[in-house]
């Protein structure tokens, strides 16, 4: 593997090659929100199995193979279609923050390398951490996306002390309609700083939902087909930073 001085990570794996990156990209312009610490250091992604190289490490030393080995891990644990190539694979070693404030309730964040107009069936994994300063904030995926802010959206969502998430679809920014209503679970902690392992698995009709490698709950919608995905951040009032680590996406081709 090489990196940019960009941070672009290129996969080399024999005897194909993959070039796999996250060019973030720059949030809507938003008000800069009341200030928040920043979310406290990630503690690396343990792995999913004894034999397997906790995730930061392996894409620290460009080691492919552990890192194709942990994402095959995290599926396979879940009940999942593993990768049946390297070139299914896109993963990126820099962290994603998202910012929401007062005056822009709702940001997004594309995934510019990591999934096209055409892509519809893949399975995308982060560590995801809120801070929030708002009595309502929310974290989360929107994908099956053809414009930012619009889509389906895996919404996890913060309200004083309860953790829930859903499945919508969302209109520039806005639940347009729920497809499953909010609901808490064990698994998931939206408590500041604290980590959750977030895996969303979208092949046809079905979408599934796994946080820390624990079943949370399936939707079947048939409206939306392919499109882009994007990390977003959302506060009804004060701030809302939500951080993204260790992030990858597995297409299924």
């Amino acid at each position: 593997m090489k990196r940019s001085l960009h941070g672009i990570l290129l996969w080399v794996a024999v005897p194909v090659s993959m070039s796999c990156s996250l060019i973030g990209g720059t949030p809507a312009s938003i008000s800069e929100p009341a200030p928040l610490s920043e979310p406290a250091p990630l503690s690396k992604p343990t792995a999913l199995s004894p034999d397997s190289q906790p995730y930061d490490e392996a894409v620290a030393a460009r080691d492919d193979i552990s890192v194709i080995k942990f994402i095959a891990n995290e599926l396979r644990l879940a009940g999942l279609e593993t990768p049946h190539s390297p070139l299914e694979i896109c993963f990126e070693e820099m962290t994603q923050t998202v910012k929401a404030g007062v005056d822009e309730k709702f940001a997004s964040l594309w995934m510019d390398e990591c999934g096209a107009s055409t892509d519809g069936d893949y399975a995308v994994s982060s560590t995801v951490i809120l801070n929030a300063s708002a009595e309502m904030a929310a974290c989360g995926y929107v994908f099956r996306s053809g414009q930012i802010g619009s889509g389906y959206a895996l919404r996890l969502e913060q309200e004083e002390d309860t953790s829930r998430w859903s499945l919508v679809r969302m209109e520039d920014g806005v639940i347009a309609e729920v497809l499953r209503e909010p609901s808490g679970d064990d698994e998931l902690d939206l408590s500041d700083n604290a980590q959750t392992r977030v895996l969303l698995y979208v092949r046809g009709a079905t979408m599934k939902v796994f946080f820390n490698g624990s079943y949370a709950g399936t939707v079947e919608d048939t409206d939306l087909s392919a499109g882009r995905l994007s990390l977003f951040a959302e506060a009804q009032s004060g701030a809302a930073i939500c951080r993204y680590d260790s992030f990858w996406i597995n297409f299924y081709h």
